[in-house]
C-alpha cells in the first residue's frame, strides 16, 4: 500500500476514471495478475491511497474476498 500524490481534479465521468487508471498505471507492465484499489471522496476527489494486490488466483477464495471487504470497510471508515 502507497500514499501517493494524487491530482486534484475530480473523477465524473467513465472516460476521466479510465485516463486516471491510465496515469496511475504507467507503464502499464505487469508480470502477474494484479487488482488495484483507490478509493474517491464523495465529491470525486482520489483519496491518496492506492493499493495493488498481486499474484491473485483466477478464482479468489472466500477468505480473500472478505479480507477485501474488510479494508474497504477500515478506508470507508477513515475518511
Amino acid at each position: 500500500m502507497t500514499t501517493t500524490p494524487l491530482p486534484a481534479a475530480p473523477v465524473r465521468s467513465a472516460l476521466e476514471l479510465t485516463a486516471r487508471w491510465s496515469d496511475l498505471l504507467e507503464p502499464p507492465i505487469f508480470g502477474a495478475r494484479s487488482l488495484w484499489l483507490t478509493w474517491m471522496a464523495e465529491d470525486g476527489v482520489q483519496l491518496p491511497l492506492l493499493m495493488p494486490i498481486d499474484d491473485l488466483p483466477r478464482l479468489p477464495e472466500p477468505a480473500l474476498v472478505e479480507g477485501l471487504r474488510t479494508v474497504h470497510d477500515a478506508v470507508v471508515e477513515k475518511t
